[in-house]
């Protein structure tokens, strides 16, 4: 009778490592091993058996989708996952079909995850998808960031992905419009977020060349603005102190 206690524990944080999985995958749709793994912190053996007994179960559907370059494992949310998370209304309104992503947007969102990961075991809060309706809605402006956080301290950040270093013209814009959004409130900071060093290096020389942000028909330096943006690599995220 002894064991019995420990059974129940057992199955007690089997279901929270699913209930962590769902509640991620009900928000980002479909992710890869590397970042389910992260985002539990579990050995690759015990995140495998997971996902398995959750395909068992139909909470999640994996689908191996073949790309020009590579062959990636993906797991996504299913219909009745979404239904065992409780809430319907958040649920995502398209689930994952493979033949709808392409390795760039695959890239890009299992980088985004990355951060959201990074960052939520730092104690951020509040993160919002901008490519969802909602965020569309809310925040009307010429240029929506990849996702939005709250810091501890309460300052809400813009995140951008970067996998690819932009031209100067599309930098000015996007700039701009976050400079219209701090205005308005909707957030007080922007951070980069880029692969590695190599990258943030380059993205730093194209921010040096920018040198002026339209407004109508006035030209306002950008080093008056160039503190709302900060660059970090991936790794950065991971050990970033809270200065906000």
């Amino acid at each position: 009778m002894s064991s019995l206690p420990n059974v129940t524990e057992a199955r007690h944080r089997a279901r929270e490592k699913e209930r962590i999985v769902l509640q991620f995958l009900h928000r980002e749709i479909y992710s890869d091993f590397k970042n389910l793994r992260e985002l539990l912190s579990l050995t690759k053996g015990t995140v495998s058996k997971l996902l398995t007994r959750m395909v068992k179960n139909k909470l999640l559907e994996r689908h191996i989708v073949t790309l020009d370059t590579c062959t990636i494992s993906l797991w996504g949310i299913t219909q009745q996952g979404i239904e065992e998370t409780g809430d319907i209304k958040g649920a995502p309104l398209i689930l994952f079909t493979p033949s709808r992503f392409s390795l760039v947007t695959l890239n890009h969102t299992l980088m985004t995850q990355r951060v959201y990961i990074a960052l939520k075991r730092l104690n951020w809060t509040d993160w919002r998808n901008g490519d969802r309706q909602a965020f569309k809605q809310q925040f009307a402006l010429p240029h929506r960031p990849d996702a939005i956080v709250t810091t501890p301290m309460g300052t809400v950040m813009a995140i951008e992905t970067e996998l690819t270093i932009k031209n100067v013209a599309r930098y000015r814009s996007i700039i701009k419009s976050h400079i219209q959004a701090k205005g308005k409130g909707f957030w007080g900071h922007v951070i980069y977020v880029v692969r590695n060093q190599a990258c943030k290096e380059m993205l730093q020389v194209r921010f040096d060349n920018i040198k002026y942000i339209p407004f109508d028909e006035s030209r306002h330096p950008f080093e008056k603005y160039s503190k709302l943006f900060s660059i970090f690599t991936v790794e950065e995220m991971k050990l970033l102190n809270q200065t906000k």
